[in-house]
């Protein structure tokens, strides 16, 4: 497939790793040093339609490569009601695709359109046949095996329906809402993979759906609040929020992602395609 003679749109305004284009094209790219290369379409993908995919970046410590996870959920038309769950992965620095082994579970689907990457592994908030998250699917990107990892249980009568998955201060944390409240539960995995250790993090008061980035102290977490386009300061001793300014955001801003700055090329070894189209972008500058 040919490359797009100037990035979408889509690339500009979304703090990502890994973004997904238009036209079906994703790009593996360095925020930092401005540098990209395309990821080739897999030939093991499914059709669109009757099929949920997401995605994921991690990098093998191990072999010195960057991966591309795909979890695609297919319902087949000779198989009905039967959803089978496909893994693919993408090495970028030998540049071919490979299926994995199947998710154990039968009709295990990926709801949370990014995975996480957290010790050597990428998470995703799973469950199964399109019903509410019952499981954390953790993938080991050195030996390619799955696990799963149970979230927490709730034992008050509140309905908490957990919703997005994040790392803050090297924790795992996923998200839920209580219904017909106007409150947010981050709950935080203190020990990673010891079930117990599933504490409270933090309630965070507010009216609109937001996804924490990062904590500025002990009291202060970056929220991302997409649907107002804003990245807000929230104060959870106080419970007071403020607006956070920054250079370059737009109103079109969508979704963001955190990234760990590095000097590492995606290119490995390839010529950097487009860098020019890039820098004539004052956003990326």
């Amino acid at each position: 497939m040919a490359m797009s003679r100037k990035l979408p749109d889509e690339m500009i305004e979304e703090i990502e790793i890994v973004s997904r284009m238009p036209e079906d094209v994703a790009f593996l790219i360095n925020p930092t040093t401005l540098e990209y290369c395309r990821i080739p379409n897999s030939p093991l993908a499914f059709p669109k339609r009757g099929t949920s995919t997401a995605y994921a970046l991690g990098y093998d410590f191990a072999s010195d490569d960057y991966k591309v996870i795909i979890i695609s959920c297919y319902r087949g038309v000779l198989e009905g009601d039967l959803f089978c769950t496909f893994v693919d992965v993408y090495f970028a620095r030998m540049g071919f695709w490979r299926r994995l082994e199947s998710i154990s579970h039968n009709g295990a689907i990926s709801i949370h359109s990014f995975g996480v990457f957290l010790n050597g592994a990428l998470h995703w908030l799973a469950g199964k046949y399109y019903c509410s998250p019952s499981v954390i699917v953790v993938v080991n990107l050195t030996d390619e095996k799955f696990f799963e990892v149970p979230i927490p249980t709730i034992t008050t009568t509140s309905l908490l329906r957990f919703y997005g998955i994040v790392a803050l201060k090297g924790c795992l944390c996923v998200l839920g809402s209580r219904i017909n409240e106007n409150e947010i539960d981050v709950r935080m995995m203190k020990n990673y993979g010891v079930v117990e250790s599933w504490t409270k993090f933090s309630v965070v008061k507010n009216t609109s759906p937001f996804c924490p980035m990062c904590l500025m102290s002990d009291d202060d977490i970056i929220l991302a609040a997409p649907r107002k386009a804003k990245l807000i300061i929230y104060n959870k001793k106080k419970e007071q929020q403020r607006e956070m300014n920054v250079d370059g955001k737009t109103s079109k801003f969508i979704r963001t992602r955190t990234f760990m700055e590095s000097f590492v090329s995606p290119m490995i070894g390839r010529e950097t395609e487009g860098s020019d189209y890039i820098a004539s972008y004052s956003i990326l500058k």
